[in-house]
């Protein structure tokens, strides 16, 4: 399973791909939107975790989802978030997680996903 992660914060981007790549997922990442674009259109994931607020642009996760539903869409996208987490954010994300993750909890959901598809 392919899986594009974006977060504007490299730090927590790096400990993510780290641990994705530690549960045998194909990682990429991208800390900016315009490159999360680019790796939609090259890497073509099947799953994006998508960082709600990125620092330094005005877009958000959820303007980064409608874009990509609209290149690719059939990627699955999870949000990724610091915020309170609302009930839904948008009807686009399969789920969300709050930060700090539990990478173990993401694991299981993401195999959960792949076992289902």
């Amino acid at each position: 399973m392919k899986i594009l992660a974006v977060d504007d914060d490299r730090t927590f981007l790096q400990m993510m791909a780290e641990s994705l790549y530690g549960l045998k997922f194909d990682v990429a990442i991208s800390s900016s939107y315009d490159d999360a674009i680019t790796s939609l259109e090259t890497f073509d994931p099947d799953i994006a975790l998508l960082d709600y607020l990125m620092k330094g642009d005005k877009r958000t996760g959820i303007d980064l989802a409608h874009d990509m539903k609209r290149i690719k869409p059939n990627v699955k996208l999870i949000l990724i978030t610091g915020l309170l987490i609302r009930e839904q954010y948008d009807k686009e994300f399969i789920k969300t997680f709050k930060k700090p993750i539990n990478t173990v909890k993401l694991g299981e959901f993401l195999r959960s996903i792949k076992q289902t598809t």
